[in-house]
């Protein structure tokens, strides 16, 4: 966001630990982290990751396999997103 002037910091708003790039919101984010272990918790097998190309790696293994978990990765990874721009824009604490 910061490299496309979206927003003054680099840091990640949510977590602030980390410059936000696409790595560090897929990969690395406490938050993030936090919601796959409380979605793993249910029963469902969705990997953490250490970094980007572990993830595509893994994405293209799973998309032959599991589809359900694939879509269910990419929904968590949206609302993750979607409550990030709640806190940072209309400060609201999700």
């Amino acid at each position: 966001m910061a490299f496309r002037r979206l927003q003054e910091e680099e840091d990640c708003p949510r977590c602030m630990n980390g410059i936000e790039d696409i790595d560090h919101i897929i990969c690395k984010c406490s938050k993030i982290k936090e919601v796959f272990n409380q979605v793993n918790k249910w029963g469902f097998g969705i990997p953490l990751f250490e970094n980007l190309h572990d993830c595509f790696n893994c994405m293209d293994h799973i998309s032959a396999n599991n589809v359900m978990i694939l879509n269910l990765f990419f929904n968590v990874l949206f609302f993750s997103w979607n409550a990030r721009n709640k806190f940072t824009h209309d400060k609201e604490n999700v």
